[in-house]
């Protein structure tokens, strides 16, 4: 298990220890990376899958939103990246039908992890920001960030991860700013 999984898991645990039913939403538009350790080609959806699967946690993924979520009591939403080596597959999206029907779904108190390149940028006229009281700012730098750290007071205060400078990893990271919500992660 690697970093990120173990994160992934710590931040989550408690939500996972109660829930009944986990949804992976592969809406990666079939994004895939090379594994770091393997060299094979994996979805973007891998990592969240394996750090599921070595916790003896039970999940379904679909590649679609169903329009009845009350099944659930979490999901993960994997948008991927953009597949440059293989001819420029842009990452997944998050329609406002769906958007909505996710707002919905935190409304009754469920959980949501959400991730992907131009997550910010792809959603900005939508209502999901909103939802999390922060607005997006803009796409970000070329090869501008080395290191993220978690913000004093908040969950994340001793989160500290090193980010690949001069990577495609750290190529236009959206940025977003607070206004009702509270950021928890800083460059």
């Amino acid at each position: 298990m690697n970093n990120f999984q173990i994160i992934i898991l710590l931040t989550f645990i408690p939500i996972l220890a109660f829930s009944q039913q986990i949804l992976v939403w592969d809406n990666d538009n079939n994004s895939q990376l090379i594994h770091h350790e393997t060299g094979d080609t994996v979805g973007c959806e891998y990592a969240i899958q394996e750090a599921l699967i070595e916790s003896e946690i039970n999940f379904t993924t679909l590649d679609y939103l169903p329009e009845d979520l009350s099944e659930y009591d979490v999901i993960f939403t994997i948008l991927g990246i953009y597949c440059l080596g293989w001819n420029i597959t842009p990452p997944g999206t998050v329609g406002s039908v769906e958007q909505q029907a996710l707002i919905d779904f935190l409304e009754d108190g469920k959980a949501l992890y959400i991730e992907g390149s131009n997550v910010g940028l792809d959603h900005s006229h939508g209502n999901l920001w909103d939802y999390f009281g922060c607005n997006y700012e803009d796409d970000g730098e070329i090869y501008a960030i080395t290191k993220i750290y978690g913000i004093n007071e908040t969950f994340a205060a001793v989160a500290k991860f090193d980010f690949p400078y001069d990577d495609n990893a750290d190529y236009l990271v959206d940025e977003f700013t607070a206004e009702e919500g509270t950021l928890f992660l800083k460059c």
